[in-house]
């Protein structure tokens, strides 16, 4: 069940440079967002895993010297 005329797509320079020059807008911008985003993301997920990790080197630290201080005694 075709609804239309099948698009005929080749790919010498003049289809693809009319082709892009109608998606050029939207691409860059979805880019730009998808960029801002996902950095934003990959910025919060590495900071908040770098504050678990060095609270739990703390407590571990902590604990260790604890039990140090009691088996010294």
């Amino acid at each position: 069940m075709e609804s239309g005329p099948a698009h005929q797509w080749s790919w010498d320079l003049a289809t693809m440079q009319a082709e892009f020059a109608s998606i050029w807008w939207p691409l860059l911008l979805g880019s730009l967002v998808c960029g801002i985003a996902f950095s934003l993301l990959g910025y919060v997920t590495i900071s908040r895993f770098w504050i678990w990790h060095v609270g739990r080197s703390w407590r571990k630290r902590v604990q260790l010297r604890s039990k140090r201080k009691h088996n010294s005694h």
